[in-house]
């Protein structure tokens, strides 16, 4: 199953130094990310974000799908994932409860040492 991950999900490597990628992969999950949050990466780089930079180097270690639309880069995280039928890993309190609204998986880190399921 894939498992998109959103901008915060890609700082938490630099917050908590944390192998997401390698997480996700013990949990049974292919690492993606969309390019509306890369591009997020990227703003936040030049405008000089800590940790913006790994987050964009991570990013380019998974698979990049093609968006669903949407208005926001939640929405289209969220779009994308009902389309590909795909997990959500993010801690951003708003979109976790839009993913449980559409009844999408989400990963989130726990006790800042660990990703776990909430189902």
């Amino acid at each position: 199953m894939i498992a998109i991950l959103d901008t915060n999900a890609l700082l938490i490597p630099w917050h908590f130094r944390i192998d997401v990628l390698e997480e996700l992969r013990g949990l049974g999950f292919v690492p993606a990310t969309i390019e509306p949050v890369r591009r997020e990466l990227s703003v936040l780089m030049k405008r000089g974000s800590a940790g913006a930079g790994v987050a964009l180097r991570l990013s380019e270690r998974c698979q990049v799908i093609e968006t669903a639309d949407g208005s926001t880069v939640d929405d289209q995280i969220v779009n994308t994932a009902l389309k590909y039928k795909a997990a959500v890993v993010t801690n951003d309190k708003l979109l976790k409860r839009d993913l449980r609204e559409h009844s999408i998986r989400v990963v989130q880190l726990r006790n800042k040492k660990h990703l776990e399921v909430d189902m």
